[in-house]
């Protein structure tokens, strides 16, 4: 492999949701240690901002702007900020429409651009198949630039004192909701009660988390499992990363904790329906596991019980 080009001044590009950022923590924190004098900036989601602040390897994170077509002046703003900033490497992990366009805002004759815009100046990743993880498609674009690949990133960093949270002994994290726009996604809350209720019976307890866009189906859930000790809305993520390294497993939907569990190391069993699919979107993680059935309702508690794997406690 050739040397790694050099560079002053990066700008990693990563929307999506929260799982997309977890799962290309390995190639922010490789792009970090190939320029470990460089100025990273970070182009993001707003409301992933304040989390992304606490990622180590930046040292600005900015809200991407989303105007509609109409607003030109926020276009033109957002534009002049951009070039003001004279990037030297744009490394895009989005590589959808949006970043091209900002590609195009850019300009396709300003800085070095990775990504799949049809003017980068880096080749694009050929896979040998169709569907390719995002995580092995990132590695592939940066060995592309060429930016060594660093590994599993160290995230130490992402954990918070749990101080004010009692817990029981053992238990496990459910996490019965997803986006609202996706309720395909979910297993019946149903079900998750049932589980609960056969863990309990084994001295395993349970804990539910989620946020204030889930609390339908965690409602649903904590009234017919009312013995759960309910998280929802009290952990942060860096929080709900500790959590997950006392727990013996997590049982979630295609939702972004899953994707915070599985990065610490925890046993993350992840439920699907038919939108999802497992090659490109499973989380990342040394113990991970997923079921998939059309209609994710049609998943019994039974084959949880067979396919969940439970860790002895730290």
């Amino acid at each position: 492999m050739s040397e790694s080009p050099s560079a002053q001044k990066i700008l990693i590009i990563k929307l999506g949701a929260l799982g997309d950022i977890i799962r290309s923590l390995d190639a922010i924190h490789s792009v970090r240690g190939n320029f470990p004098h460089a100025h990273i900036d970070l182009l993001t989601r707003a409301q992933h901002v304040a989390f992304c602040k606490t990622i180590p390897w930046f040292d600005k994170v900015r809200p991407a702007a989303a105007p509609r077509l109409w607003e030109l002046g926020k276009w033109l703003d957002f534009t002049r900020m951009l070039r003001s900033q004279e990037y030297d490497l744009v490394v895009d992990l989005q590589c959808k429409s949006r970043s091209t366009l900002y590609h195009l805002l850019i300009g396709v004759n300003g800085p070095r651009w990775s990504g799949t815009s049809p003017w980068s100046t880096y080749p694009r990743p050929q896979p040998d198949r169709a569907n390719i993880p995002a995580h092995e498609h990132q590695r592939m674009q940066l060995e592309s630039i060429p930016i060594p690949w660093a590994g599993p990133a160290d995230l130490d960093w992402l954990a918070a004192p749990l101080d004010d949270l009692v817990l029981p002994p053992r238990f496990v994290i459910l996490a019965p909701g997803c986006s609202p726009q996706h309720p395909v996604k979910r297993w019946p809350a149903a079900s998750y009660a049932a589980l609960a209720h056969h863990l309990e019976k084994k001295g395993i307890a349970s804990v539910v988390i989620g946020t204030s866009a889930e609390q339908s189906a965690i409602d649903e859930f904590t009234a017919l499992a009312p013995h759960a000790v309910n998280l929802a809305n009290k952990t942060t993520i860096h929080q709900l990363a500790s959590l997950a390294r006392r727990a013996a497993a997590v049982i979630s939907n295609d939702t972004g904790p899953a994707h915070v569990t599985a990065a610490v190391g925890t046993p993350t069993l992840v439920l699907m329906s038919h939108v999802t699919d497992p090659e490109c979107m499973l989380p990342i993680g040394t113990d991970v596991s997923y079921i998939k059935k059309h209609d994710i309702a049609d998943i019994s508690v039974e084959e949880v019980l067979r396919v969940l794997r439970l860790r002895d406690t730290p």
